[in-house]
């Protein structure tokens, strides 16, 4: 994906006068896949035997970080949006170092020995089957963002710039509809393995509630 991060920019039109900075950003963000993935990883698992706290304090230590981060890489550093982008992957591996050492290292029952990484079938068609419905979802979302963009970039850089400074705006009002969305996931895993669903059903219902509400606000 890195080497084709180029033409890609070019099938969605990108405009010429950024072509090379957001090749430089997103060429950056695709070899810091890894590290998002590690995040995610050790946070789910430490959700899934019951502590949500430190994922959620280490997320929090990484936007502090990403902020600094950028600041030191744009303003001393002069890096530009390449910058940008090494502070997104850095303070991403740091959270994913930081809950792979607390699950290693501070959370009893979890062990990884040498029979561990053996590849299993079971789990991985019981992963693909959790897994590829969530997927679908996001990709859904993602392909009309994509078809949106390559509109709007037809338009130009100033339209571009215009459009993203209007994303952040809607994901500052979005991220507690998706945060909520995401503790629901969580806390019905939680409880559908414990065997409660009637704390399941609860959950959802009051999740509901909660995101109508937030919604009509």
């Amino acid at each position: 994906m890195t080497a084709l991060a180029r033409p890609l920019l070019r099938l969605v039109h990108t405009p010429a006068d950024i072509l090379d900075m957001a090749a430089a950003y997103i060429r950056v963000l695709f070899l810091g896949i890894p590290a998002s993935m590690l995040y995610n990883y050790t946070a789910s698992i430490l959700r899934a035997v019951g502590d949500a706290r430190h994922p959620f304090y280490f997320l929090v230590f990484s936007c502090f970080l990403n902020i600094g981060l950028d600041w030191l890489f744009i303003v001393p550093g002069g890096m530009g949006v390449g910058g940008a982008a090494l502070a997104t992957v850095l303070s991403q591996l740091a959270s994913g170092l930081l809950g792979a050492w607390w699950l290693l290292a501070r959370t009893a029952g979890i062990e990884i020995c040498r029979d561990d990484m053996a590849p299993s079938l079971h789990h991985l068609g019981r992963l693909c089957a959790v897994g590829l419905p969530m997927g679908l979802e996001h990709s859904v979302t993602a392909v009309g963002s994509v078809v949106m963009q390559n509109a709007i970039n037809t338009l130009g850089s100033a339209a571009v710039a215009a459009q993203t400074a209007g994303e952040k705006i809607r994901q500052v009002f979005t991220s507690p509809m998706e945060s909520m969305g995401m503790a629901m996931a969580t806390y019905t895993g939680q409880n559908y393995g414990a065997g409660r669903l009637d704390r399941v059903r609860r959950g959802i219902r009051d999740g509901l509630l909660i995101q109508g509400a937030y919604c009509l606000a």
